[in-house]
């Protein structure tokens, strides 16, 4: 393959340019041996083969590699006759002045040919011009000017002899105010031999200058004027034929001249701006010859490729860059490709550079040139370092795969569809799974296949806005599944161009789940509002019914001595009983606030739920209109429950009522039974109760109705105090209820629908104990004791109640203000009480405290708890802190007498 390709000789790029031609030498010494000749004595001398010194100055041919121009008439200037019969002086010495002005004026046009071959700009040709124009001909100025773009101004763009008034060059004259300017727009030159006598040609700048004698010619470059050349001489003289001949050939000679340059200067810029573009774009060419296995490279090539003065130009070393792995294939492709079957050479392959051995990429580009055989003879091509963009294409490649991956692996569905015809063009797995769909049926699909039919109008639409730039958002979308299944989507959209083509990709995101948690979410806020809000108005009911039971304590309490002091044929004792059923109503209502506050007195015991709606059920029959038919349905061996079998009464007589009346003037049914359930978390969420329920069984009650229902709005207020549908309702109602509920640990579920009746279902936990018996209590009416008994209260009205409803159970009383009083009072004397009744709300010390500092000063000392709070909770305050009663206000003498004589009889007083 070596005898193939021909390499580039290892000469500089400069041997491309032709040799200079030596005719400028050979003139100018032909020049110097007619100088010689002309010293000669007279008579001697035979020039006559040198009568045309244009014949030995023909340069056209001088170096003219740069476009300069052919300027091979300069040394026409006019013929001197056959000078070989030179008789007398004078004809010798004009002969010799004949010569020496030819001499002069082709040595301005050998040095001015000479500027332009020089490197550099116009300026140095110009001055060149003038200052050889000047000396050749001896007049004092010399002007080179130019019509500027505008056309209205001429630019003089070098001069001599014109002085300091006109400026530096290049200026500007208006082309009216100059003779030069009225060459350039006629073309015809101008001679003049006394220009300030002219009429014509007068030139106030010229007169100013002293200048007499004026030549101008034009300059033109292809037929067009460029420019012009103007002479003057402060004298006046007369003006030679040969001079004008010489000067109209200077001119024609300057215009080929500057074209010339102009030429060169645009090949410069061409070559430059080449090399250029071919460093931007790191592209070198070459030229293989094939008949001499050689080739020549551009500056930029040897670059790419690395390449020093050592490398060898041929097939051997541009096979030797070659990369190792791709060197085989590369011989084959050159080989049969581009060799045999004459196809162009386009290939993309690695080279291990020759200086530094650095592995490029690079993409090759070549045509075979061929003889009139057929056989190749040269191979023209380019070679591009395409390193950097098989970079970038291997990290868009490995940006691609990343992309892909997580594409397919994202966590929200993607769908790609066209914006045109609405069909899906890509889909990831997620999408897939979401929509129950391959892969394969999806792309078959368009964007109206995926969604509801009810919803495909305005989900278009949305399409559609989304394509228009309008909206890159369609929330709380549903989305169709392939089994008929819908599914709610966040679906945000992005426009972008794949394959020339507008896309709208969707990013899906099922919602389905964060609803529904967003559901339970406000359905806690819900509970949580109606929970702070039942608290708050419990702790107003609590505190109300504590006060209102201090003052109804001690209504109730004279009212019940009263009665029994006064003689019982009185009239006052009806009076009397009237008071004490008042107050017991009014006893009763301050119960109901207590117990929505769930601080009611709760006695607990340990009953069967089914067995007390049995006990009930006579009375519930009763209770109910005509119009409601009464069916009960109770459970048997439910385990037992922890409650206050007067407090559970109240619920179910309460929702029993409440449910009769639901039924109205028209015929229905009240259903009532009980049950049993394990109830999970799941199941207690959105329950009417605390947050603090408890997963395990629980034993319920269901009183129904088929009367007519409650919508959301009223659902949502059923629980709240004092709010009714009755015309004219009164009391707590079910807000009652729910405090019960709440303050045995249990919950109520509601079920109703607007005209369907409605359904509530009452839970309380199961009991871990069995059945309480029955406590058979005599009720003694006229048991009384003795000893000394510490009444503490912070109430002066509960003070003088209770000391003497104890005095008429037959005990001494001292009394106390608060803790602080008691403890002061019985540090005195602790062994004389035995009993201490104390309130559990009190200033500076409360109960709970004064309690614990009664027992350090007498451990078996028996205190009462007295409160209008929930026993339950007030005991479990002291509990593991010693024995204690407790009796909750507004109390009686009955209920004094109970509670104190179940201490006596327990041995403790």
């Amino acid at each position: 393959m070596a005898e193939l390709l021909e390499t580039y000789s290892k000469e500089p790029k400069e041997r491309w340019v032709r040799d200079e031609d030596k005719s400028k030498e050979q003139l100018l010494a032909e020049l110097a041996a007619l100088r010689k000749k002309l010293r000669e004595p007279a008579g001697t001398v035979d020039v006559g083969d040198h009568s045309d010194v244009g014949d030995h100055s023909d340069v056209g041919d001088a170096g003219d590699a740069d476009g300069a121009g052919d300027v091979g008439d300069i040394g026409g200037v006019g013929g001197v006759g056959d000078v070989g019969d030179v008789g007398g002086a004078s004809d010798r010495k004009r002969i010799a002045d004949d010569l020496e002005r030819r001499n002069r004026q082709l040595e301005a046009m050998l040095h001015i040919s000479e500027s332009a071959r020089l490197p550099g700009d116009f300026g140095l040709v110009f001055n060149c011009i003038v200052d050889e124009v000047g000396r050749a001909t001896d007049f004092e100025m010399v002007t080179l000017s130019t019509c500027d773009s505008t056309g209205e101004n001429m630019l003089f763009l070098a001069s001599i002899g014109i002085g300091v008034d006109l400026g530096a060059h290049p200026f500007l004259v208006s082309i009216d105010q100059t003779l030069c300017g009225t060459v350039v727009r006629t073309g015809c030159k101008i001679i003049v031999p006394n220009v300030q006598e002219s009429s014509e040609h007068y030139n106030p700048k010229l007169e100013k200058l002293g200048i007499k004698t004026f030549l101008c010619f034009p300059i033109s470059i292809n037929g067009s004027i460029w420019g012009a050349l103007s002479l003057g001489r402060k004298s006046v003289s007369p003006i030679e034929e040969p001079l004008v001949k010489w000067l109209v050939n200077l001119t024609d000679q300057i215009g080929i001249l500057i074209k010339g340059k102009e030429n060169e200067r645009a090949l410069r810029e061409n070559e430059a701006l080449l090399r250029e573009v071919q460093k931007l774009a790191n592209l070198g060419h070459y030229v293989f010859d094939i008949s001499k296995d050689s080739w020549k490279s551009s500056e930029t090539l040897d670059e790419i490729l690395g390449l020093n003065d050592s490398f060898e130009y041929t097939y051997q070393g541009w096979e030797s860059l070659l990369h190792p792995e791709d060197r085989n294939e590369m011989m084959s492709y050159f080989r049969n490709v581009v060799l045999r079957n004459r196809r162009p050479f386009n290939k993309e392959y690695r080279i291990v550079r020759f200086s530094d051995r650095q592995v490029r990429h690079v993409h090759g580009l070549g045509r075979l040139t061929l003889d009139e055989k057929g056989r190749p003879i040269t191979m023209v091509g380019t070679i591009q370092d395409i390193t950097d963009r098989w970079e970038a294409e291997k990290t868009l490649a490995e940006s691609d795969r990343k992309f892909r991956t997580l594409f397919e692996n994202s966590g929200e569905g993607i769908l790609v569809a066209d914006a045109e015809t609405q069909k899906f063009l890509f889909a990831n797995q997620t999408i897939c799974q979401m929509l129950g769909y391959s892969h394969a049926e999806i792309i078959q699909m368009s964007v109206s296949d995926i969604h509801p039919a009810p919803k495909v109008q305005s989900v278009l639409a949305g399409f559609e806005a989304q394509i228009r730039g309008e909206t890159m958002k369609a929330l709380d979308t549903p989305c169709l599944r392939k089994d008929g299944s819908t599914f709610q989507a966040d679906i945000l959209t992005a426009l972008v161009m794949l394959d020339n083509r507008k896309c709208n990709v969707g990013f899906f995101t099922d919602i389905t789940e964060r609803l529904k948690l967003e559901s339970d979410k406000l359905q806690m806020e819900r509970r949580l509002l109606h929970s702070q809000k039942l608290e708050s108005l419990g702790l107003l009911a609590g505190g109300i019914a504590h006060d209102f039971n201090n003052l109804l304590m001690a209504v109730i309490g004279h009212a019940n001595l009263a009665r029994r002091r006064v003689d019982p044929a009185s009239r006052g004792i009806e009076n009397l009983q009237q008071i004490e059923v008042a107050a017991g109503k009014a006893a009763d209502l301050a119960r109901q606030l207590l117990a929505y506050s769930g601080r009611g007195k709760f006695v607990i015991e340990t009953i069967d739920l089914s067995k007390v709606v049995q006990e009930m059920q006579h009375l519930l029959a009763v209770s109910v209109s005509k119009k409601a038919d009464l069916r009960v349905n109770l459970g048997s061996g439910l385990p037992a429950v922890d409650v206050d079998p007067t407090q559970i009464r109240q619920i179910i007589m309460n929702l029993v009522i409440n449910a009769s009346e639901a039924i109205g003037e028209k015929n229905g049914t009240v259903s009532l039974s009980t049950g049993s359930i394990d109830c999970d978390v799941k199941y207690l969420k959105n329950m009417w109760s605390d947050d603090s329920l408890v997963p395990g069984e629980y034993i319920f009650l269901e009183i129904g109705d088929t009367g007519c229902g409650m919508d959301k709005n009223t659902q949502a207020r059923i629980f709240d105090p004092f709010f009714t549908t009755k015309v004219s309702g009164r009391g707590l109602g079910l807000a009652a209820v729910i405090g019960i509920v709440r303050g045995h640990k249990g919950f109520v579920k509601v079920y109703s629908e607007p005209g369907c009746g409605s359904t509530f279902k009452v839970f309380f936990p199961a009991s871990s104990h069995s059945v309480s018996a029955n406590s058979n209590d005599a009720g003694k009416s006229d048991w009384s004791g003795t000893g000394r008994i510490l009444l503490v209260d912070d109430e002066e009205s509960v003070r003088d109640v209770g000391k003497a409803l104890l005095q008429e159970l037959g005990f001494e009383v001292e009394t106390a203000v608060d803790g602080f009083d008691a403890l002061t009072r019985f540090k005195n004397n602790p062994g004389v009480f035995k009993c201490v009744i104390l309130d559990l709300t009190m200033p500076r010390i409360d109960g709970e405290e004064t309690f614990i500092e009664l027992r350090k000063l007498r451990a078996d000392i028996n205190v009462v708890i007295s409160s209008g709070y929930n026993g339950q909770n007030v005991m479990r305050k002291f509990s593991g802190k010693g024995k204690a009663g407790f009796i909750q206000k507004p109390y009686n003498l009955s209920d004094l007498r109970k509670v104190l004589r179940e201490i006596f009889d327990a041995g403790n007083l």
